[in-house]
């Protein structure tokens, strides 16, 4: 049951999330070919995350540490789903509110979604913080491959 609840909540900060991109670009007249509709921005956010907990499990196979990968994942899934939970009326009010309070909305979504960003970054190295000690090379692979990576690519998509 709790894996329901938990791919629930998934399943609506990942819309919630393509719908605030998409919305969002709108509002700041992004005229790009590649974000053109909302399910292009839906993919982007389902194609991360694939990837992303694809590479948390390939490094939690590759380095036999099941306990602090595995509570990362934990982690992404229940930030995520606050995340998705507070774009909720968010993206109501972008979609159905009036035109003035757009932009200081947009505002408000980017920060809740780098302030959860970034308390999960916090609460992971607190977490990790033996398992960096005795593996800075793990660390380094981590940030790597699970942080900037997606982070350049999804740059390359708008620059």
């Amino acid at each position: 049951m709790r894996q329901i609840l938990l791919m629930m909540g998934y399943t609506v900060f990942i819309i919630q999330a393509g719908l605030f991109i998409y919305h969002a670009l709108l509002i700041y007249q992004y005229h790009g070919s590649v974000m053109d509709n909302i399910w292009a921005s839906i993919a982007l956010v389902l194609g991360i995350y694939i990837i992303r907990h694809s590479v948390i499990r390939y490094l939690r196979w590759l380095f036999n540490n099941e306990k602090e990968l595995t509570l990362f994942g934990f982690d992404i899934s229940i930030f995520n789903t606050m995340v998705g939970l507070i774009l909720l009326p968010i993206n109501i009010l972008l979609i159905f509110g009036p035109e003035n309070i757009h932009k200081p909305l947009v505002i408000i979504g980017i920060i809740a979604i780098g302030g959860a960003y970034l308390m999960r970054q916090l609460r992971w190295l607190l977490t990790a913080r033996t398992l960096i000690a005795h593996s800075l090379f793990l660390f380094f692979v981590y940030l790597c491959a699970v942080e900037i990576l997606p982070l350049w690519a999804i740059s390359k998509l708008f620059w």
